[in-house]
């Protein structure tokens, strides 16, 4: 039995051959999810669903015992997983002109695929997001594309400007002390 995940509708099949799977209700997907011994595979590129025969490209995970993966055996999967998230996003980033690399109306929709990708990942395997290897990636993405987008350099003040923007509290501060303590002597509250 294999189980093909198509544009997030599960399928139920008897054999490799897409031709002979039925869509799974959600009850029976629970019940397989339970089940800690099941063959699952997922399409790469889903798209054709027009009901031709077509050949599952991958397999996820062959036989393997949900009750027995460890962290380790997760977070391992989830860091070799987010390499194809980072391939598709430099993918999007390649098309985009190096002028418009600032330009978050440009950037916007590979960026946040790129940060749905990562987080569907985490989700299908149980791993917390935000998580370590994303944050390596997400910062390296900064790095290689958006480095050069930090607003205008700022300069302090002319100095006939900033001496007294300093200076100010700095007198003040003993005065309201001054007035604090002398308010303060008679003991008496002053209403």
């Amino acid at each position: 039995m294999v189980l093909l995940k198509l544009k997030g509708r599960g399928l139920l099949c008897t054999s490799e051959d897409k031709a002979e799977c039925v869509p799974l209700a959600e009850e029976t997907k629970a019940v397989l999810k339970k089940d800690s011994y099941f063959v699952t595979a997922e399409l790469i590129n889903p798209v054709n669903d027009s009901g031709e025969k077509g050949q599952p490209y991958v397999s996820a995970y062959q036989a393997t015992s949900l009750l027995n993966r460890t962290k380790e055996d997760i977070e391992n999967w989830y860091s070799s997983q987010v390499v194809n998230c980072w391939n598709g996003f430099s993918q999007l980033m390649n098309h985009i002109a190096s002028r418009d690399l600032c330009n978050w109306e440009m950037i916007s929709r590979p960026y946040s695929i790129f940060q749905q990708c990562l987080e569907e990942l985490a989700d299908e395997e149980g791993y917390y997001y935000p998580n370590k290897y994303a944050e390596i990636y997400i910062k390296m993405g900064h790095k290689t594309y958006f480095s050069n987008c930090t607003s205008q350099y700022l300069i302090d003040p002319p100095d006939d400007i900033l001496l007294p923007i300093i200076f100010a509290p700095i007198c003040i501060i003993p005065f309201l002390v001054t007035l604090v303590v002398w308010k303060s002597k008679n003991g008496k509250p002053q209403i």
